[in-house]
């Protein structure tokens, strides 16, 4: 089903207004998140409800799961976390939606299922994944890895599909991988993060 992309852009600069000092009262012994704000609550409401309204996907499974997290007692590295994988998902979702106005980067490539591109594409995924997963030397804590994987897993689901969208495989994975090709740079994870930019980078996704 359409769904409305003024909605959708709406909800994408509102969500971008959070920060972790504004969308939740702190606990005052231990700093994490206590109470949840009004304003918070009503934003999750309204992805929850432009959710409903969308035909199942990747996209809307990786909204629902984020946007249902649990973050009271948690610190601000989970809230960033996940707010920014259901702005992640929200801005894949735009480029998906009928008649919305988007970069011309907006095209769909053909990989076909099981195709010698398709799986080397989804082999170099694997190994920047498995680099961060067997890595002492990442330059983060565990959430950062946790969710630098996540956002990595989600854009490999989107390889999956015989139809690649540029413009989703690019919000996907264009942040982690640049961010790890900066701060990692030299490291096996940053050289595998290379190595998987300029492949699919050689296939015109970024």
């Amino acid at each position: 089903m359409a769904v409305n992309t003024e909605e959708l852009m709406e909800l994408i600069a509102e969500g971008k207004r959070f920060t972790w000092d504004n969308f939740a009262e702190k606990d005052r012994r231990h700093g994490g998140a206590d109470i949840l704000s009004v304003g918070w609550l009503v934003w999750l409401s309204k992805v929850n409800e432009l959710l409903a309204a969308m035909d199942p996907s990747v996209i809307t499974s990786m909204i629902a799961e984020d946007s249902g997290a649990t973050l009271v007692d948690y610190a601000d590295d989970k809230f960033e976390r996940s707010k920014k994988l259901i702005l992640n998902g929200l801005e894949a979702a735009l480029v998906r939606a009928n008649g919305a106005s988007v970069p011309a980067s907006d095209r769909v490539v053909s990989l076909g299922h099981n195709s010698p591109e398709q799986e080397a594409a989804l082999e170099k995924i694997d190994e920047v994944i498995a680099a961060l997963q067997g890595a002492n030397d990442f330059p983060g804590d565990e959430e950062a890895k946790e969710q630098i994987i996540a956002e990595l897993s989600a854009g490999r689901r989107i390889l999956e599909a015989s139809k690649v969208r540029v413009a989703a495989l690019s919000t996907m994975l264009a942040p982690p991988l640049q961010w790890l090709m900066e701060k990692a740079a030299g490291s096996m994870i940053g050289k595998a993060a290379s190595a998987a930019w300029d492949y699919l980078a050689g296939l015109h996704f970024f």
